[in-house]
């Protein structure tokens, strides 16, 4: 990989994300039918808040 290529090449323009408010079931379907690890969670304006991760999904069932 070239680690000089500008971050705007690489990136994804409009990924798919999931709102503040919907369950963790929507976000384990994401996971499991597309090739990427993260997910952003965004407010009701469309702001980011956060990410969520396969590991944090992970984490979340050997919690429970």
């Amino acid at each position: 990989m070239n680690v000089h290529i500008p971050v705007q090449q690489l990136m994804v323009v409009d990924p798919v994300s999931v709102r503040v408010g919907e369950p963790i079931s929507r976000v384990r379907a994401l996971l499991a039918d597309h090739p990427f690890h993260h997910v952003p969670v965004v407010s009701d304006g469309g702001g980011l808040v956060g990410m969520l991760s396969s590991a944090d999904l992970a984490r979340i069932s050997l919690d429970a």
